[in-house]
């Protein structure tokens, strides 16, 4: 019995060293492993750069798009406001310029809408006062009359 317990353990002993050498990698076999990781992180970079490189064109592709397309929009846009207004007050509406006379649907079509309108109804007519920011626009029967940048001029000094 003493044998046979002495053999197991004999056995066992030797099976474990012979398992603790297969799982303890040697050197070599490091090396290959490391070298094999570092291929894959190469090839794996050159494929990002690549997929990057390709968003970047895909970019620079959709941004021509949209310039051309903002183009097209403004060209239309122009013709538009010019067919609405007539040529000279037309062109002044797209290129965002305020005068008196200037009636409160061109106002609109050249600055979009005010932060905020306060209406005044009197016998003599309607008042209204356009906001935008620190700019006050007086409109008398929907047509301008004069404008107030005091506040605007003041918090530039």
């Amino acid at each position: 019995m003493k044998k046979l317990l002495l053999m197991i353990t004999a056995v066992f002993i030797f099976c474990t060293s012979m398992s603790a050498q297969a799982i303890t990698p040697s050197p070599a076999s490091k090396t290959d492993s490391l070298s094999q990781l570092r291929q894959e992180y190469r090839e794996s970079t050159t494929d990002m750069k690549a997929m990057v490189d390709s968003l970047k064109a895909l970019r620079d592709s959709l941004r021509a798009k949209l310039l051309r397309e903002q183009q097209v929009v403004k060209e239309q846009q122009s013709q538009v406001y010019i067919k609405k207004y007539g040529e000279e007050n037309g062109r002044k509406v797209i290129l965002g310029k305020v005068w008196t006379g200037m009636t409160e649907d061109m106002m609109k079509d050249s600055w979009g809408e005010p932060d905020s309108i306060t209406v005044n109804n009197q016998k003599w007519g309607k008042y209204t006062q356009w906001y935008y920011g620190d700019i006050t626009y007086f409109f008398k029967n929907s047509k301008l009359i004069d404008w107030d940048q005091e506040k605007a001029e003041q918090e530039g000094k």
